[in-house]
């Protein structure tokens, strides 16, 4: 079977919450010990108040998910894994893509359930019930080919691309205003 994979699953509260805890788990320590740093000299200079408002935007990611379990009760997900992406339908009925030479781990942090973790932090989890062994590995695959010099080549090359597309974008909306 080749791709695209389409993906339509549900994940409920349990599942997203295990996960969520086993991917912020190695980071909560110094979570922790930061917050309470920043709120210590913010108490005592007024001046730093910014900063543990500072240590909230840089774990957003944390506090996202967990007001995410906390609110949804269950998550219906979307996803098509392509030849070289991965999109996931967003609530707006919009598909936001990664690009799968971005992708950091696959792995079953939570038995039952597969977890992809990108580099741009972005976290998708995927029961073993919804997806093959076939689909695990061409995701797999593709993260290695990411990591080969010829990978990098060509993520390099797809950020020119991209870059040069967004220059002209900005361009056209600027002689149309």
């Amino acid at each position: 079977m080749q791709p695209p994979y389409q993906l339509k699953y549900e994940l409920t509260r349990k599942q997203r919450l295990l996960a969520h805890w086993k991917v912020w788990r190695p980071f909560l320590p110094m979570l922790v010990i930061l917050m309470g740093g920043a709120l210590l000299v913010a108490r005592f200079r007024w001046w730093l108040f910014p900063a543990p408002l500072l240590v909230l935007f840089q774990s957003r990611g944390f506090w996202r998910g967990l007001v995410d379990v906390v609110i949804c009760r269950v998550r219906v997900v979307d996803a098509v894994i392509e030849e070289n992406g991965l999109g996931v339908l967003l609530g707006s009925g919009e598909r936001w893509h990664v690009f799968l030479d971005g992708v950091l781990s696959v792995r079953q942090l939570v038995p039952g359930l597969w977890t992809i973790q990108h580099r741009c932090g972005w976290v998708l989890h995927i029961p073993v019930s919804a997806i093959t062994d076939e689909q695990v590995q061409h995701i797999k695959d593709a993260a290695a080919r990411g990591r080969t010099a010829e990978g990098i080549q060509a993520v390099v090359e797809r950020g020119k691309i991209l870059s040069a597309m967004q220059i002209a974008d900005r361009k056209i909306r600027k002689g149309s205003s």
